[in-house]
């Protein structure tokens, strides 16, 4: 039985490693209470380690209990996480405020996130997705427009154009629409296959 044999390792090591191990066993398992518990002594024995909780707020996030995954996930971003798993916590933050029916805090969130990585453009895009999931259309086109207006690059102006459209004729709103779709024809060759594609979608 491996859940035994983790916690006979742990008391013979007192090494954290061994419950952290615990808690991915009986989450792969379904036990995902069991997992929680080994989770959260994990977290208490590696003070300085901010993955933990974020393996801990992913499960509670499944598991709708967003309270404390919003909980968990902020005391995470107090252990000072490296920059690669910042990003994941504070994305996985915001969704947990929205969801749990804070979207402005979950917006606030987002775009200090934004804010910290402002050279990186495909975040930008990874958290107008998020504003899109959300069904926050509004701020998703906001996030589209801003990041329209400062990336150099022509396929990605393009492909921002587009979204727009999309995102405007799921708010049914058609003439601003066609004015998104209209510039992203503005930028590209005729014939090519974004030409067609564009065409398509104001068919």
């Amino acid at each position: 039985n491996l859940g035994k044999y983790l916690d006979a390792e742990y008391q013979r090591t007192k090494n954290s490693a061994y419950l952290l191990l615990s808690a991915f066993h009986y989450q792969k398992e379904g036990m995902d209470e069991k997992a929680l518990d080994y989770f959260s002594k994990a977290a208490k024995l590696a003070p300085g380690n901010a993955a933990i909780l974020f393996y801990k707020a992913e499960l509670e996030f499944h598991n709708l209990d967003l309270k404390s995954a919003a909980r968990d996930l902020r005391k995470a971003l107090r252990r000072k996480p490296d920059p690669d798993l910042d990003i994941k916590i504070r994305k996985l933050l915001g969704k947990a405020l929205v969801r749990a029916g804070k979207p402005e805090q979950g917006l606030k969130v987002w775009k200090k996130l934004a804010g910290l990585n402002s050279e990186d453009e495909d975040l930008a895009e990874e958290v107008l997705d998020l504003q899109f999931e959300e069904g926050l259309l509004d701020e998703a086109i906001a996030s589209g427009k801003k990041l329209m207006a400062t990336t150099g690059n022509k396929f990605k102006k393009v492909s921002l154009a587009l979204r727009l459209g999309n995102l405007h004729r799921l708010q049914n709103n058609r003439e601003k629409a066609l004015g998104a779709y209209n510039s992203a024809l503005e930028m590209v060759g005729g014939g090519s296959w974004l030409e067609k594609e564009t065409l398509n979608r104001i068919a």
